[in-house]
């Protein structure tokens, strides 16, 4: 673990300008980090705008299906509301074989490289944590998060693959009721209802067993599966690129802190209108 001790830090030598340059420097950084984190926000605000507007369009799809039309019933199920007339509803239980991963660390992984993901709690890099040279599960799953600040996590795996233990495991009993493309989007839009926030939010199996999503017939869930597809592909890519403009605004803002503080930019009698320039 990552760490630095007092006894670093109170040895730790640092530039010392003068009062009045420190105030100058200080001054200086005040007004030139507000412009950028003001493109910060900026950022950060669309892209959260572009994800309520792709989440809308994948519930709508997966609760209220292709047909306006359509007539309804209740669901019987508080996050659900109405649903189709024609479809069923089921719990996770009865359309998946639960399961759970297993401790793996940083150190197993490095003691062990090979070509077999394995997937962790985090979200980064579709939650992949690392790859080893065996493998737990192999096939077409779905997987989420049951521990930390993810839980709830839902993701789709193929091939062969391993799960920490803050993942678990669905694997279908049938293809006849449910498909893993509609069952992601689905459980994406549910999931959230169920995480018990605490210190440690959790989904643990048992909660997620008892979690109910509708099921319309097979070919009315390839429909709608292919549909959220063609009507969200451009989110990801905007948001790629929106999320790589804040990285790099972020960059901006650190770089210029550090070049101030350590003298690589002299601020002295810098007015305003020559460090908007």
């Amino acid at each position: 673990m990552l760490n630095i001790g007092q006894s670093v830090i109170v040895n730790m030598p640092i530039a010392l300008p003068s009062a009045r340059e420190q105030a100058a420097v200080i001054d200086f950084l005040d007004r030139e980090t507000a412009k950028i984190d003001a493109l910060i926000a900026e950022q950060q605000r669309l892209i959260g705008l572009l994800q309520e507007k792709r989440q809308a369009v994948i519930s709508h799809a997966v609760t209220k299906g292709l047909n306006p039309d359509a007539p309804v019933k209740d669901s019987g199920v508080e996050w659900l509301g109405e649903v189709p007339e024609h479809w069923e509803v089921f719990p996770i239980w009865m359309l998946f074989f639960l399961g759970r991963g297993r401790v793996i660390s940083n150190e197993d992984i490095a003691a062990s490289p090979g070509d077999f993901p394995v997937y962790s709690s985090q979200t980064e890099r579709d939650g992949e944590m690392g790859r080893i040279g065996t493998y737990d599960f192999e096939g077409d799953y779905l997987t989420w998060t049951t521990d930390g600040a993810n839980a709830g996590s839902v993701y789709q795996r193929a091939g062969r693959f391993n799960c920490t233990n803050v993942c678990g495991t669905l694997r279908l009993k049938s293809a006849n009721k449910m498909i893993l493309a509609y069952a992601l989007h689905s459980l994406r839009i549910a999931t959230a209802a169920f995480v018990r926030m605490d210190i440690n939010p959790k989904l643990m199996n048992n909660v997620m067993a008892s979690i109910k999503i509708p099921a319309p017939p097979i070919d009315e869930q390839l429909r709608i599966a292919s549909r959220i597809d063609e009507r969200t592909d451009g989110f990801e890519p905007l948001t790629s690129s929106i999320a790589r403009q804040l990285s790099l605004l972020k960059e901006r803002r650190a770089a210029l802190i550090s070049a101030a503080v350590t003298g690589q930019i002299d601020v002295r009698g810098l007015a305003p209108e020559a460090s908007a320039a």
